[in-house]
């Protein structure tokens, strides 16, 4: 199928080195489990086109969704394994035969910070960004660019308050937990409160 890529999305804003176009063996595996949540946000309308993100940690790094994959149809070749990064530089080495997700740095940031976390997810919801979240959820206290620095440390400033999952201004959920299918139940959990709240 075609992918679709949403508006004013222009592609990575960092370096990114491929180090071999094979992934670790062992981390094909786990490319099935990427597959079946990236549709049930799909399915729950919070994976738009190339919207979202997800990883998985793994060894020294992590497991991450390509630049441009669309979560609802994850292909074999759309999984790629964060080897290294650097802010400072902003450079990403990687395995795989595509780049990494824009957002790289947000997984890889919440993963040094928060040495608990098996997984990160990031997923688009109109519902979330269409009302007042204050004593609901945590939000950014303003919004970001994709695939920035900027975001990726808001995103971190604000995890640092407390919560397993939050909500980037005008732009969707991050959620962290053991799991992708505990952090995307997570998220559609709240996903799903917050339409009843509107609702009602």
């Amino acid at each position: 199928m075609d992918k679709s890529i949403l508006d004013g999305y222009i592609g990575i804003k960092f370096q990114a080195e491929c180090i071999s176009s094979k992934l670790p063996f062992r981390c094909i595996k786990c490319i099935s489990s990427f597959k079946e949540n990236g549709k049930i946000l799909f399915e729950h309308d919070m994976a738009p086109a190339n919207g979202g993100n997800m990883s998985l940690r793994y060894e020294k790094g992590f497991l991450i969704t390509a630049s441009e994959c669309n979560l609802g149809y994850i292909e074999d070749n759309e999984i790629v394994y964060v080897e290294e990064y650097s802010l400072e530089n902003s450079t990403v080495k990687y395995r795989g035969k595509r780049p990494p997700s824009s957002e790289t740095f947000l997984h890889g940031l919440l993963y040094n910070e928060k040495k608990d976390i098996l997984s990160v997810i990031h997923a688009h919801d109109k519902v979330a960004t269409s009302m007042d979240l204050k004593g609901v959820i945590q939000e950014t206290e303003r919004e970001e660019p994709y695939g920035t620095i900027e975001l990726a440390k808001l995103c971190l400033e604000t995890f640092r308050k407390g919560s397993d999952i939050i909500v980037l201004k005008n732009h969707g959920y991050v959620a962290a937990g053991s799991s992708l299918t505990s952090t995307t139940e997570v998220i559609v959990k709240m996903h799903e409160y917050l339409t009843d709240m509107k609702n009602n």
